[in-house]
């Protein structure tokens, strides 16, 4: 492959004029094109082309689904369909949850977010135990500072809502979440939401012990 030509070396009474060129070169080089992320510069007798590369993510692309179900570490949703309106969606009717309808598709929790990574965890400094609610109220943390015992009730905030809207991908190498009947869950919420654990003062009967 040709590269740029080296800057012109004169005297006398072309020295003005290779000057001009050499300009000319030094700003040609700073401007060009080259290879980088996602495309290819190709050299050809009459100039130049970009070859656009193929993707090469960390996933298999975002889709969008329905929340219908929610479980400990993983959700259950129906496919987005476009509305003939595009400021509403079109809400799926419901489905049996329980046992699962075929339609049902199943999205783990971002891994921050799920029951077991965390029930019996000590980590940062703190304990966790994992206290299962009402499916839509969802998992509640019961945390123990491990320093001086200072106790904190913790939820997911903003809570995840029936016929809400979700951003799932197929993460590569996997989700490292399983269904009921450690099935792999090949989907997972990309969390758009921003979802978290949260210090709540709202005590449910599940915290009476605590």
């Amino acid at each position: 492959m040709l590269g740029p030509p080296e800057e012109l070396t004169a005297t006398g009474r072309n020295a003005r004029l290779f000057a001009w060129l050499n300009r000319l070169l030094r700003y040609t080089k700073q401007n060009q094109i080259l290879s980088g992320v996602g495309y290819t510069r190709n050299h050809t007798p009459n100039g130049f082309t970009l070859a656009l590369e193929p993707t090469r993510g960390g996933s298999s692309g975002t889709k969008q689904f329905i929340v219908k179900g929610v479980r400990n570490d993983y959700l259950q949703c129906l496919p987005y369909t476009s509305a003939a309106d595009a400021n509403s969606i079109t809400i799926p009717a419901d489905v049996a949850l329980d046992p699962p309808d075929a339609s049902l598709i199943k999205i783990a929790k971002p891994p921050e977010l799920r029951a077991y990574d965390f029930d019996g965890l000590t980590w940062d400094g703190w304990s966790y135990v994992v206290v299962v609610t009402s499916p839509f109220l969802g998992i509640r943390r019961h945390a123990t500072r491990v320093s001086d015992g200072k106790k904190e009730i913790q939820e997911v905030v903003p809570h995840y809502l029936k016929n809400w809207v979700i951003y799932a991908d197929q993460p590569v190498g996997g989700t490292n979440a399983y269904d009921a009947d450690d099935n792999p869950i090949a989907w997972m919420d990309t969390n758009r939401a921003g979802r978290i654990f949260c210090k709540t003062t709202a005590r449910i009967t599940e915290d009476a012990d605590f």
